[in-house]
């Protein structure tokens, strides 16, 4: 039991020291002005997680905006940008988790190259069968390499 009471014996003198020197006082004031902070962060981010976009709120209550947000995230995540993922989960106040690459590819319903991101496979999809035109000297009809 000895070495317990010197550690006892220490903490206090640890805790004593440091109490005298200021630096427990600080460390009160810098926790307490962190928690203020947190709780009025807490605020805001619940404030943000109501839709004050309609047009997004609109969006995301229909089948086809879910899809295009799992899009946008497996995008994200093909190029790994996961910094803006994490800031576009919140703010799109996606409340369902990531169903995955495999999902996404079946409800989209178009062949994905497991080396292209499902959203640039769409589009490859949709200029291949004219139903939108390449920027600048337009594609050509079939390559579907997307560097023309």
């Amino acid at each position: 039991m000895r070495s317990e009471e010197e550690e006892v014996t220490l903490t206090e003198l640890v805790t004593n020291t440091l109490d005298a020197r200021g630096v427990l006082g600080k460390l009160r004031a810098q926790l307490r002005a962190s928690v203020f902070l947190a709780l009025e962060n807490r605020e805001k981010a619940a404030s943000l997680q109501r839709f004050e976009n309609p047009a997004l709120e609109a969006l995301m209550s229909s089948e086809e905006g879910l899809l295009l947000t799992e899009c946008v995230l497996e995008f994200l995540e093909f190029y790994g940008l996961a910094y803006t993922s994490s800031v576009f989960v919140p703010e799109a106040n996606l409340l369902t988790p990531f169903r995955g690459r495999e999902q996404v590819v079946r409800d989209v319903g178009v062949p994905c190259s497991a080396t292209a991101p499902v959203l640039l496979s769409v589009l490859q999809a949709a200029t291949a069968e004219g139903r939108i035109g390449g920027r600048g000297s337009g594609s050509g009809s079939g390559s579907g390499s997307g560097s023309g």
